[in-house]
């Protein structure tokens, strides 16, 4: 009712600093696709990209954290950067 003993979230940025301190390297790598999730929903490709793209770097350095992040979050990652790539490729050879 008062939401007492319940966690309350973060801003994106702070949990980030957070995951940074403590070396939770898994939790940096799930952070940054949450954000990438939510800028391409919100439309921002690039930033979407961006976001991806330093979460599969951060996964795909290490096995214990590319299992610790796991083959679900992993793979629709990767699936998502590839079709962001397949949209930033149409939308600059309509702008050429």
């Amino acid at each position: 009712m008062f939401g007492f003993g319940r966690k309350e979230d973060k801003a994106p940025e702070k949990r980030l600093a957070d995951l940074q301190r403590k070396k939770d390297w898994a939790g940096v790598s799930r952070t940054y696709y949450e954000l990438g999730v939510a800028a391409m929903d919100a439309g921002d490709l690039h930033k979407a990209q961006w976001w991806l793209q330093r979460a599969d770097t951060i996964y795909s350095a290490d096995d214990n954290i590319y299992e610790k992040v796991g083959e679900k979050l992993t793979d629709d990652c990767s699936d998502r950067i590839g079709r962001l790539e397949d949209e930033l490729t149409l939308w600059l050879a309509k702008e050429l």
